[in-house]
């Protein structure tokens, strides 16, 4: 997400993949202050990270994240 230039920075050195896994501020801002008010709890993934995290197996997920977590390094 979005939140400095920092992180922002890290976003757009990852390209295509980091701006496929972005979420906006303004709408999670929105959903987060709704589902506060109802006292739930939630954890807020964007789509194509749930897909990576629960859909692929191990032995193309490892590659992908560790690949992630080297252009950030």
């Amino acid at each position: 997400m979005k939140t400095n230039p920092e992180i922002t920075a890290r976003i757009k050195k990852q390209g295509f993949l980091g701006k496929l896994t972005l979420l906006d501020p303004k709408k999670i801002a929105k959903y987060s202050i709704k589902k506060m008010f109802k006292r739930k709890a939630f954890i807020i993934i964007n789509p194509m990270s749930w897909f990576i995290s629960t859909l692929l197996p191990n032995w193309i997920k490892i590659p992908i994240m560790t690949s992630i977590i080297k252009r950030e390094a």
